[in-house]
């Protein structure tokens, strides 16, 4: 039920674009951020959690405003430096109230916005690359195309890797991570990823600003579903140290929104990366 709605309700928000993707990317970032730190807190890293959640929030606001890499760039440099001093600040003021390290606490403040929101901002970069390239903005269908290209891949080789290895699963691919996963999963994992962006390729070499034909969707396919595996076992490692399944309890069946959106942390500034590479890749 909650990929029934929460699809389409994604799909209608992106081809909206602008500060109604912002506004969504922002508050996944929020909470997303908010779960982070609590798993900090679970391994005794005491954050500054109001600044890094609005922090997090606001390079997703920023993009919004200004979906241009450059742009944007240069404004979230100087947001997390501000962070950075802010959350230096105010764990001084409270070094005396618990026992918590201050490096690791003030580098969780100012990692948290760059690991999360940084990363979710690129959905809005990647989907005003059309606009950024002088497609006019009453044909939105372009930047929506990229966009699920990258979630597309993540999609299709999540379930892929899933349902092969329980199937025929056997060999683990790192015990010590995640027992869960096994190497067969993670290889139809990368099939799956690799044939979802040939096929994304078929419907995308039209594109009139960022073209993507399907020997190049194939490629970038295979290195998104490659990024998003990693960022899977990322999450993962984090919830190993903090004790933890899920990161929460926010969405049915997926768990919280750290679950939900770790393989997007790895693959979506991996995805701006490639089509920004993709007439090479042609």
């Amino acid at each position: 039920m909650v990929a029934v709605i929460g699809v389409p309700l994604f799909v209608l928000v992106l081809y909206l674009g602008g500060w109604y993707l912002g506004a969504l990317v922002a508050l996944v970032a929020a909470q997303a951020t908010r779960e982070l730190f609590a798993l900090a807190r679970a391994v005794g890293v005491r954050p500054v959690g109001w600044l890094g959640v609005a922090a997090s929030a606001g390079t997703a606001l920023l993009a919004a405003h200004e979906p241009d890499f450059a742009e944007w760039g240069a404004r979230v440099l100087v947001l997390l430096l501000l962070v950075g001093l802010v959350s230096s600040g105010v764990l001084l003021l409270r070094s005396g109230e618990h026992e918590h390290s201050f490096l690791a606490s003030a580098c969780a403040t100012v990692v948290a916005p760059l690991y999360i929101g940084a990363t979710l901002s690129f959905a809005l970069l990647i989907r005003h690359i059309p606009e950024a390239r002088g497609a006019p903005a009453e044909l939105p269908w372009e930047g929506t195309m990229l966009v699920l290209l990258a979630f597309g891949v993540i999609w299709v080789g999540d379930s892929a890797a899933y349902f092969v290895g329980r199937a025929v699963g056997r060999r683990r691919l790192a015990p010590r991570v995640s027992p869960g996963k096994t190497v067969e999963g993670a290889v139809a994992g990368l099939v799956a990823a690799t044939a979802t962006g040939a096929l994304m390729g078929l419907a995308l070499q039209d594109l009139a600003t960022a073209p993507v034909s399907p020997p190049a969707g194939a490629w970038m396919g295979l290195a998104l579903g490659a990024a998003a595996q990693f960022g899977d076992l990322a999450e993962s490692l984090l919830k190993r140290d903090a004790g933890v399944k899920d990161s929460g309890t926010l969405l049915p069946g997926h768990g919280g929104m750290l679950d939900r959106f770790d393989a997007a942390f790895f693959t979506l500034p991996t995805a701006y990366a490639l089509l920004q590479l993709a007439r090479t890749l042609q």
